[in-house]
């Protein structure tokens, strides 16, 4: 029973051992805390060991013996004590830091990790491999940010208007009278400004040179107007290089001859449209006049 006495106590000082190296060794934080967990159930399972055999071998043993015993198993005792104390004041110390039980978990190689929205602070303390990581990935946010910029400046301008809100906008019945087609020599609207001009108009295709009647005209949504030409909103893209546009209404209808520049897909608040940028050509107020 004395050996297998004395076998317990030198296992519990061999715990014992163990359990004083986490505090000296050089082992990461989260390895130590592991073993020392560990550890501390050991210890106090060979602790109830040892108490439970204790009768037992009591008997076979010598006074001087028993009294030897003892005081190793008390000194082991006490000394267990005082580093499970140690080691309840460190782990205490180390859930009142900011971070928490977060923290202290991830305290292996980093001191202190801080993230915002657009990045990583890293405490001096990372090895070099973790910072080459956040720095790496930082290069992947700031290139992500540039190429969602880059993407919404190849937009062109039609696409980018589509996603835009354009208010809807009162209309008259016609194109009214206050901008006069006068003003297409220059002399009241300024050349090479366009304005916008959210009215309505009527238009009609030309096709083999010849007039379209009066029937043949129909509702658009005029965009803007310049000294130089106007553009439209038309259903479907045009087959026909030239319009004839009616602005204004009554006696103050001007029809101008218009030949198409350029045709545009776009999208405004009533649906999708081609924008068509016509450049003003010739009147022909008398043809309809007499028509009317």
């Amino acid at each position: 029973m004395i050996s297998s006495a004395t076998l317990i106590l030198g296992v519990f000082l061999s715990v014992l051992n163990i359990l004083l190296g986490y505090f000296l060794g050089s082992r990461s934080r989260r390895e130590r805390d592991r073993d020392a967990s560990r550890t501390l159930d050991a210890v106090s399972k060979l602790s109830d060991a040892v108490a439970n055999v204790s009768d037992e071998f009591s008997s076979h043993t010598t006074h001087h013996e028993m009294q030897a015993m003892v005081k190793k198993l008390q000194r082991a005792h006490d000394t267990f004590v005082s580093t499970k104390k140690q080691f309840r004041t460190l782990d205490r110390a180390s859930e009142d830091q900011p971070g928490g039980p977060e923290l202290r978990r991830s305290e292996t190689d980093f001191s202190q990790v801080a993230r915002d929205d657009r990045g990583h602070g890293v405490h001096k303390d990372v090895n070099e491999n973790q910072r080459n990581d956040v720095r790496k990935e930082d290069r992947r946010n700031n290139a992500s940010d540039d190429l969602r910029q880059d993407r919404r400046d190849d937009v062109p301008e039609d696409r980018r208007l589509q996603r835009e809100h354009i208010p809807l906008i009162p209309r008259e019945t016609f194109i009214d009278a206050e901008i006069d087609l006068d003003g297409i020599e220059g002399e009241e609207i300024p050349r090479n400004k366009r304005y916008s001009y959210r009215r309505l108009a009527l238009v009609a295709p030309i096709f083999q040179d010849e007039l379209p009647a009066l029937d043949e005209f129909q509702t658009v949504d005029c965009w803007d107007i310049s000294a130089d030409g106007i553009s439209f909103l038309f259903p479907e893209r045009p087959e026909c290089e030239q319009f004839v546009i009616c602005i204004g209404h009554g006696i103050n209808a001007k029809y101008v001859v218009v030949t198409v520049k350029h045709t545009r897909l776009f999208a405004y608040e009533k649906g999708t449209a081609h924008r068509v940028g016509c450049q003003f050509a010739t009147r022909v107020d008398n043809h309809y006049q007499q028509a009317v």
